[in-house]
């Protein structure tokens, strides 16, 4: 088992102070896999949901949540659609699908 590591681009008192949530928009995603192919915490899998263009979206996986996820924002970095990004969480669920 390997550990895979990530630089935060949010500051850790912001990490541990709010909220955070996963937003995908899903109509937006074309299905390249980046943010579930190198996501640090491996929390990310393809949705059985076929998206407007035919792709399957990333979601969470089953059993976790936003405590599991780094909060490094490598995975609104690396994708080239811009349909997934973090975003402080004014609500109690975890991630919102548009």
């Amino acid at each position: 088992m390997t550990l895979k590591k990530a630089i935060s681009f949010i500051p850790p008192e912001y990490k541990e102070q709010e909220k955070w949530q996963l937003k995908i928009i899903t109509d937006r995603c074309k299905g390249c896999l980046f943010c579930i192919t190198f996501c640090p915490t491996e929390i990310l899998e393809s949705s059985p949901e076929i998206n407007a263009k035919g792709y399957h979206p990333p979601i969470l996986k089953e059993g976790e949540t936003m405590d599991d996820c780094a909060k490094c924002g490598f995975c609104e970095l690396i994708c080239p659609e811009f349909s997934i990004f973090l975003e402080k969480d004014k609500k109690s669920s975890n991630v919102k699908i548009d």
